[in-house]
């Protein structure tokens, strides 16, 4: 399967009376977080067409976005790849490049390159506590990187968190966030110490993730299913 390197272009002209369509399939494979369940395949009015496996959860583990021209495919496509712990969060995310190839026969799907391909790796810490410092239950620990599956992990991100009980609840605040420059462990200059108001953390890939807003009400903490940062 091709992979060609994006560009950017002016805006291709829209087919008159085009519209997008979609069909969707549904496979006989168990329900698992990382097995897929439910297939979407998108059609854009340019003719490329985007198809979402997603797991019983309708939580995605592979996007595939693949070129046509005049109607027929071109041989180039471009992946994401996601993979869940048990209970459903993202532990894995692939590039592209990451991906050699993928089998509807398959349940998991995915077959990922040994050693090529950028995938970024998502560690919680324990739900139940153990004395680490900063801990949180089940809150994002560390974001890693590694090339390929079997790729060494490198520490890229740390997250540790405050307490904070109020009203018979307890949330967790953002307390620091440490840079790594290298994969000897060592750390920027002036890792964030962060307000102990700083208290909405999307994740790694969430819009609030460097510039994390900051807020004189009431702690909220704001997560979401599946994504990483967020409890389930």
């Amino acid at each position: 399967m091709a992979r060609a390197a994006l560009t950017t272009q002016g805006p291709v002209p829209r087919p008159r009376g085009a519209a997008y369509g979609y069909t969707y399939a549904t496979s006989a494979h168990a329900d698992g977080f990382n097995n897929w369940k439910k297939k979407t395949v998108e059609t854009r009015p340019d003719g490329h067409k985007l198809t979402v496996y997603c797991n019983y959860a309708g939580q995605p583990i592979l996007k595939v976005l693949e070129e046509y021209s005049g109607g027929s495919p071109t041989g180039n496509k471009w992946y994401e790849y996601f993979k869940y712990d048990g209970q459903g969060r993202v532990i894995q995310r692939g590039t592209s490049e990451a991906v050699a190839s993928y089998s509807e026969a398959s349940p998991g799907l995915v077959t990922l390159n040994s050693s090529v391909g950028l995938i970024r790796v998502y560690e919680y810490y324990p739900a139940q506590s153990s004395s680490i410092t900063g801990e949180a239950p089940s809150r994002l620990r560390y974001e890693k990187v590694k090339q390929g599956n079997t790729g060494t992990e490198i520490k890229v991100r740390e997250w540790q968190y405050a307490t904070r009980t109020a009203g018979g609840k307890t949330v967790y605040p953002v307390w620091k966030r440490i840079e790594y420059r290298s994969d000897s462990g060592r750390k920027r200059p002036g890792d964030h110490d962060l307000r102990a108001d700083v208290v909405h953390q999307h994740g790694p890939d969430g819009p609030a993730n460097d510039d994390l807003a900051r807020s004189d009400h009431s702690p909220t903490w704001v997560q979401h299913r599946g994504e990483p940062g967020g409890a389930v």
